[in-house]
């Protein structure tokens, strides 16, 4: 119990962090503290049985409503258009569309969310509740997760928080206290009801409160309520759990931390509704007297306690963001324990470190959110291939991908009619949210086909191990202002153009049309292809990588690699002409190669242990056993049967034979 590893990054480590419980135990007092805490996280749960944990919740669900959870319903506003900022999702999922209006406390303050009805009716009767947080849109993975349970007939509230996206209510009447005007979250907390108290709360819970009484009220065939939220609505997704009981499975991504971490790392401080000092004070002396109304663990482990509960904190151990690092190590096995001592519930870390964006990542999705909610197992390792035709729903941003936080104001994608296209003003570009294993071992080819492009635009698309500041990336990109084909290769210390660009040739004859981009590339080198039909074609043959400038190397691009496509004006304008058809990422991964080392031996069933378990992929490695490429080539040799006394060796080695399935624990 405890934690789950995802895809550990073994030659990654965040530079600025605590690194084990040793370091922030020996760290008693810190210099600049600002949150009160005892920097203990074995004292921080105030409860030992169920009666004193029930208590716990009652204390903090009265802090912020005297009376106990509202029983109010939010005003239903049925068949309403679908909001144009729930991006990341398939029209065609959803069968229909209501608007929950929530009057806070009748405060006048007013919360909108929207509770979508899937096409597919399969899991109508279960309801997971997706809340974005801070963004504007369902961004960073949220659409996305929002559109796997509709795809799979989940109805799904999609929520956001106060003066947020379409939260645009600033203004309150609080009974004793008159109006009030709020321009930020902290004004939420500090200026709403009495010195101390916790009236702000309530315009961040109680939309998510009414909308549980909604659907309880309106389906007597209710199953289960499950919620899951990113950043913000990690953090919401934290506190509705520990309050409300009625939400069976939570899983909070990258949204909040104990006081004494975020004084350790000032990136994590947040919100005042996540530092609120009356709440989370974790100054608790030895006696267990002192401290707020809940600590942090107090409520991670409310979060998962009751009967047939379930919370899986995820954190992004290298995110760009927030949280980062591996400090869940601090207190997973403390708040796990306390909530199998209760005997009710269960409670869970799970570490992604497969990407580098603060995001819901699409590992998480298959082999964490899936396999939680009875959706199936993680797919075998890897990722690849990428195929993508944008042809998967009309007039948004493609399925699976979201814009790109380097991109400039206004940056939109358009999909519709088989192509997506990319606009925004200077830099404009879109992110692959799923990250894949780049394989390196074996031949990748990146292809690009281009529907049109304007004369002044760059125009490229890139593998990168990090999303934003993308200190590692790679791919080609052509010039249709200077007609010239080349290779981005950015070795890590910030891109710039004579050390980390290659002019490879010249198309003179193309001026916008269709054409088709492609890099194919390995461990000993690469090639770029530019071919515009008529209007002129360019081959760069095979390059070995000491040709970039800067001495790129491939492999910094890391174990897990995410996808760009970008448009650049060059004179700072409108990137809107780049008009995509299709892009995808192929290699000649054998199949069952889990490492792709170019051979299928008993090194890869260990990372199948490790990222995979599943029959299918212990069947697919069984199979293909001994299989090798020869020099780079994807022709197989012949495949041995494993020997009894190799299967029966590695039954024992890694204590577990292949008939447990689920993923690995640590």
């Amino acid at each position: 119990m405890g934690i789950v590893r995802l895809h550990s990054h073994a030659l990654l480590k965040h530079k600025a962090f605590l690194c084990s419980v040793a370091a922030v135990l020996s760290c008693c007092s810190y210099a600049s503290a600002v949150f009160p805490t005892n920097n203990d996280p074995t004292n921080q749960i105030r409860f030992d049985d169920p009666v004193e944990a029930e208590a716990r919740r009652a204390s903090l669900v009265n802090f912020i409503w005297s009376g106990g959870l509202p029983s109010t319903t939010p005003t239903v506003v049925t068949n309403v258009a679908f909001p144009t900022q729930a991006v990341g999702i398939d029209t065609s999922n959803v069968a229909s569309v209501d608007r929950l209006e929530v009057n806070v406390s009748n405060w006048g303050f007013q919360s909108n969310s929207y509770l979508m009805h899937p096409t597919n009716t399969e899991n109508s009767n279960r309801l997971v509740i997706v809340h974005q947080g801070h963004a504007s849109d369902l961004d960073y993975g949220v659409g996305t997760t929002a559109n796997y349970f509709l795809q799979h007939g989940f109805t799904v509230l999609t929520m956001k928080m106060p003066l947020y996206g379409w939260n645009t209510d600033t203004t309150a009447f609080i009974p004793g206290y008159g109006s009030k005007t709020y321009a930020n979250h902290d004004q939420l907390i500090t200026n709403t009801g009495p010195a101390g108290g916790g009236w702000g709360y309530r315009t961040f819970l109680e939309p998510v409160v009414q909308g549980i009484n909604h659907i309880v009220a309106t389906n007597p065939a209710l199953e289960d309520v499950s919620m899951i939220g990113l950043s913000g609505g990690g953090w919401t997704t934290s506190m509705m759990a520990a309050i409300d009981e009625r939400i069976s499975l939570s899983i909070p991504v990258a949204g909040s931390a104990p006081l004494y971490v975020r004084n350790a790392d000032p990136t994590s401080i947040g919100d005042t509704e996540q530092t609120y000092s009356p709440l989370y004070n974790e100054n608790i002396l030895p006696d267990g007297t002192g401290g707020g109304v809940a600590t942090w663990l107090e409520i991670y482990a409310l979060g998962g306690y009751g009967t047939g509960r379930r919370q899986i904190k995820v954190t992004n151990e290298f995110d760009n963001c927030c949280f980062v690092g591996t400090y869940p190590d601090t207190y997973k096995t403390i708040v796990a324990n306390k909530v199998s001592s209760l005997g009710a519930g269960q409670w869970e870390h799970v570490l992604d470190s497969s990407h580098h964006a603060h995001q819901i990542s699409g590992h998480v999705l298959s082999t964490v959110v899936g396999p939680a909610f009875g959706l199936g197992s993680a797919p075998p390792p890897g990722g690849l291939p990428i195929n993508d035709n944008f042809n998967d729903q009309s007039s948004g941003t493609p399925i699976g991908w979201s814009i790109d936080p380097s991109s400039g104001s206004g940056t939109s994608a358009v999909e519709n009619n088989g192509k997506v296209t990319i606009q925004g003003t200077g830099l404009a570009s879109i992110v692959y949210n799923a990250p894949f294993n780049s394989q390196l071992n074996q031949p990748i080819t990146v292809t690009l086909d281009i529907n049109s492009m304007s004369s002044d635009n760059f125009m490229g698309v890139f593998l990168t191990d990090n999303i934003g500041s993308r200190a590692f990336h790679l791919g080609p990109l052509f010039n249709a202002s200077t007609k010239q084909v080349a290779l981005n290769a950015d070795n890590g210390s910030g891109f710039n153009a004579s050390q980390d660009r290659i002019i490879l040739g010249t198309v003179p004859g193309y001026s916008g049309g269709p054409a088709v981009l492609s890099l194919t590339y390995d461990a000993a080198g690469f090639s770029v292809d530019f071919d515009a039909g008529a209007a002129g074609n360019y081959s760069s043959g095979i390059r070995p990588w000491s040709q970039i400038p800067g001495g790129f190397n491939p492999a910094n691009l890391g174990e897990y690699t995410q996808l760009f496509i970008q448009g650049y004006d060059i004179n700072g304008g409108s990137a809107a002409s780049l008009v995509v058809n299709s892009v995808s990422v192929e290699n000649a991964l054998l199949p069952g190669d889990y490492n792709g080392d170019g051979t299928v031996d008993t090194a890869d069933y260990i990372v199948w242990r490790k990222t995979d378990n599943t029959q299918a992929g212990y069947d697919l490695w069984r199979a293909n056993y001994g299989a090798t490429i020869n020099s780079g080539a994807t022709m197989i040799a012949a495949v041995p049967e494993p020997t009894s006394a190799l299967l029966l060796m590695l039954c024992g080695a890694i204590s577990a034979c292949p008939r447990r399935r689920g993923m690995a624990r640590e």
